[in-house]
């Protein structure tokens, strides 16, 4: 047999029984048609809402000093993480320490839009959540609105429609402004927690353009 990436030989021993799987699965709020999991819809996505738990640990190498937090579902899929970590770093002789924080609980949100892209977000609590989700379709509609218009005077324009603007304008006609387009340039800030300027737009549309994720006209 192939050897495991811990290095031990897979086994059947341990795999739990049908009946026992069906119950994981029925407890798994990621289940289709889960009682835990909310469907929401409205005229431009759909998506699902549900709670999970989160384990997280942060492992440093005490020999570069470079951290890295791991994070998983559960315990178990934890400490698989843990092991991994701890094996390449024994591999390359380095000495680690590992720190394992409290289990929190967080709300978790996939949505779809009809378009085909998808975005995720989380929170700490359920009304978080909500809010989170409202403020992205409020600021995704106004802005979207706003490009595929005439632009109106500058000093009507808040300061992240402005800026939208003057990214626009400096492609010269490069970027195609759809709705699409303009989710993904959104999710791409977003991930890297940087503030909808013309200068991070234009790097995040290179960077899209570059890998083919965006529509062309």
């Amino acid at each position: 047999m192939e050897a495991t990436p811990w290095g031990a030989s897979p086994s059947t021993r341990k795999l739990p029984t049908v009946e026992a799987a069906r119950s994981r699965a029925a407890d798994d709020p990621r289940t289709p048609y889960h009682s835990n999991v909310e469907h929401v819809r409205n005229a431009n996505f759909t998506g699902t809402i549900w709670r999970e738990e989160r384990h997280e640990a942060t492992i440093i190498n005490l020999d570069t000093g470079e951290s890295k937090t791991l994070t998983a579902p559960s315990g178990p899929a934890l400490g698989a993480q843990i092991a991994w970590e701890q094996q390449g770093l024994l591999a390359a002789r380095h000495q680690a320490e590992v720190t394992a924080h409290a289990p929190r609980t967080v709300w978790v949100a996939e949505i779809r839009y009809l378009d085909g892209s998808t975005e995720r977000a989380e929170a700490d609590t359920h009304d978080e959540l909500l809010l989170t989700l409202l403020s992205w379709k409020a600021r995704t509609t106004a802005t979207e609105h706003a490009m595929a218009a005439q632009p109106p005077a500058p000093e009507l324009l808040d300061d992240e429609t402005r800026e939208a603007w003057i990214f626009k304008d400096a492609l010269r006609g490069q970027y195609h402004a759809t709705p699409g387009n303009y989710r993904k340039l959104a999710a791409w800030l977003r991930e890297r927690k940087l503030l909808l300027t013309a200068q991070n737009l234009l790097k995040a549309f290179h960077e899209l353009n570059d890998a083919h994720e965006l529509e062309e006209a």
